[in-house]
């Protein structure tokens, strides 16, 4: 698999103005494609896209003008990340990422469905997995966007109406954006009404990707979960984020499978809703795992993990002595203000505090972190 568009080349890094030849005429079609500069005639896409596109600055050639460096800083800005106006390396690095097919500039975030209880169906189903761990991938993504909203899901049959139907599909398949192969475009998903039409709501995820939804992720692999919550996110009325911590934010960097804070704010100001209840990531068997795994690979040398014990979006763990995770209402020793709902007592060989989000540490998982870097980064 690619890992992605490859601008984070040396041929590349460094491109900026009055610079001339292939390479700016690449950078352009990737500005072009995702919403930034207008496309041209020769482009492969529909008509119709052409003409949402006349809005667009329009720069053709291969040059590195000033039309190009206003359209790479409104990538920039979306990205959040500094305006240089140049291809530096953090730019290029965000560039070279997988990420979603949709456009980030054509089409503002606010229509929303008109009854909250919405249907769906699975059409197609990737070749990597069998169909119940599809369906258990997407039952989780619907339930990431309920539990912070009035929205609920019920699946249906193929035949049924539905709202939002679901496809695994490759290279051209009937709509304006075909799939590239594997690696650049994962997935993309189709906005609420108006307009109304047959792909409205829909959400196409590319199977020349090899999907997984194993923890973590094996090399090569894009986390099922993941896409299927951001895609659901357009689906329900939401563009893409400048929040790098937001579901939303159009670049792949790794599983990330809960709301950030700019997803929740955005879709209740779609829905309504209430901040849900702290998560408890033992719920997740993928998160307990994960933390158990950890553990076992530390020098705790955890005998045994007491059965009531998590740790929510904000929760600490510290070390001390005996080799024992409990809750702190069983701890003695445990800091005071560590009320027993909200953290955990990790004893073991020596003092060691540790506060991370159930996010944090499942990017640092995958990341491959050590024990060390992981207390390091944490600290």
């Amino acid at each position: 698999m690619r890992d992605g568009f490859p601008f984070d080349s040396a041929a590349t890094i460094g491109l900026s103005a009055d610079d001339d030849g292939p390479e700016v005429a690449r950078l352009k079609g990737y500005l072009r494609q995702f919403g930034y500069l207008q496309r041209e005639s020769s482009d492969r896409v529909a008509p119709e896209v052409l003409d949402d596109e006349r809005q667009l600055p329009s720069s053709p050639g291969t040059t590195f003008d000033r039309v190009t460096v206003e359209a790479l800083k409104a990538y920039q800005r979306q990205m959040g990340l500094p305006e240089s106006g140049w291809l530096d390396p953090g730019t290029a690095a965000i560039m070279a990422l997988p990420r979603c097919g949709v456009n980030d500039r054509l089409r503002a975030a606010g229509d929303a469905w008109p009854n909250p209880n919405l249907r769906y169906s699975i059409d197609s189903i990737t070749l990597d997995l069998p169909m119940d761990e599809v369906r258990a991938a997407l039952q989780q993504a619907f339930a990431a966007w309920e539990r912070v909203s009035p929205l609920t899901f019920a699946e249906v049959g193929s035949s049924a109406a539905a709202e939002i139907r679901i496809r695994f599909e490759v290279g051209a398949h009937g709509d304006s954006g075909p799939f590239d192969g594997p690696g650049n475009i994962l997935a993309h998903a189709y906005y609420p009404p108006p307009p109304a039409s047959d792909i409205t709501g829909d959400m196409h995820f590319d199977d020349d990707e090899t999907w997984t939804v194993a923890l973590p992720s094996p090399v090569g692999t894009i986390d099922l979960i993941t896409v299927a919550v951001h895609e659901l996110g357009h689906s329900l009325g939401l563009d893409h984020s400048s929040d790098p911590n937001s579901v939303m934010y159009a670049a792949y960097a790794g599983v990330r499978r809960t709301l950030g804070q700019d997803d929740v704010r955005r879709i209740q100001q779609l829905y309504g809703g209430t901040l849900p209840p702290p998560l408890d990531p033992w719920a997740d068997p993928a998160v307990r795992n994960l933390i158990d795994e950890w553990i076992r690979q530390t020098d705790t040398c955890v005998k045994r993990i007491f059965p009531g014990a998590w740790i929510d979006m904000w929760g600490r763990m510290c070390g001390r002595y005996n080799n024992v995770i409990a809750r702190c209402d069983q701890s003695p020793d445990c800091p005071p203000g560590w009320d027993s709902y909200r953290y955990v007592w990790v004893q073991n060989w020596a003092p060691m505090y540790y506060r991370f989000t159930v996010q944090q540490y499942v990017d640092l998982r995958q990341g491959g972190a050590s024990y060390d870097s992981l207390r390091q980064c944490l600290g």
